[in-house]
């Protein structure tokens, strides 16, 4: 699936909202969102954690309980969407490959499992929410068209979570398939019930929400971006 860019003329959201340039575009076509790093930050290198095989199968059964369990009354699907335990899957293959440094693009994610690009992100706001995935922004220097650096969006870097509550669930699951003592989850960081409660308020913080066009406008405008 090929990335598609887009120039830097004024979308129909931003000529109602009074800009004549869009805010969400740059040279590049990719704009670096805030708290992005460059992977060679400090931070971007503690940001992984080592993958541990053996917590692999418990991990997925405790995602698919809490996705069986907190399934809404007369839908089919639970929290993850259809394809949430796929895609859960597809990123831990990723980490054993590379022993726990997980980075693709969204892009590469629809690509792999067949699914659209908007899918892919409702599917990793489902995640994220419900306390079984976090990522990191990076952006890299990349030299533009007119001279001199500018920076660009790359792909996220990722790392599993588990609610705190499902932690000795994994930790009895681990125990029983290795025989040794049951021991905390390595391979995953603990979320604890007061960071999932603000979860939701930080996942629209990050989109920057504020001012965005609601209801019959904001589809209007997305229609004409998409055919542009």
């Amino acid at each position: 699936m090929t990335p598609r860019y887009h120039s830097a003329s004024p979308s129909l959201g931003d000529i109602l909202k009074g800009r004549r340039q869009s805010s969400t575009q740059t040279r590049t076509g990719n704009p670096v969102r805030r708290n992005s790093y460059d992977p060679d930050d400090e931070r971007c290198r503690r940001f992984p954690l080592p993958f541990h095989e053996e917590e692999q199968a418990a991990f997925l059964q405790a995602a698919e309980r809490y996705n069986l369990e907190h399934k809404e009354e007369g839908r089919y699907v639970g929290p993850f969407r259809a394809r949430g335990m796929d895609v859960l899957r597809w990123l831990l293959r990723e980490m054993k490959a590379t022993g726990g440094r997980c980075c693709p693009s969204h892009a590469q994610i629809a690509a792999a499992l067949k699914i659209g690009l908007r899918s892919v992100r409702r599917i990793m706001k489902a995640l994220f929410i419900a306390g079984f995935l976090e990522w990191m922004r990076r952006s890299v220097e990349d030299n533009s068209d007119q001279g001199g650096a500018v920076r660009r969006q790359t792909s996220n870097l990722y790392r599993l979570n588990l609610p705190a509550d499902l932690a000795g669930l994994v930790s009895r699951l681990v125990a029983r398939r290795t025989g040794r003592p049951a021991a905390q989850p390595r391979g995953v960081r603990l979320v604890g019930a007061a960071e999932l409660s603000i979860r939701p308020k930080l996942w629209e913080r990050s989109l920057g929400n504020e001012g965005r066009l609601t209801g019959a406008l904001a589809a209007l405008a997305g229609m004409v971006d998409r055919a542009s």
